[in-house]
């Protein structure tokens, strides 16, 4: 368990890393939208 926790971890750093900006992104795509809808 412990090698496989490793090896999902050492995988997940890249993806963590895109999923972070997509998540930023995405953030900065709902706070325009918002400030559109409420302005």
């Amino acid at each position: 368990r412990r090698d496989g926790r490793w090896m999902y971890y050492s995988l997940n750093t890249d993806v963590i890393e895109e999923l972070s900006g997509l998540v930023e992104s995405f953030r900065l795509q709902k706070r325009s939208r918002r400030a559109a809808s409420c302005g």
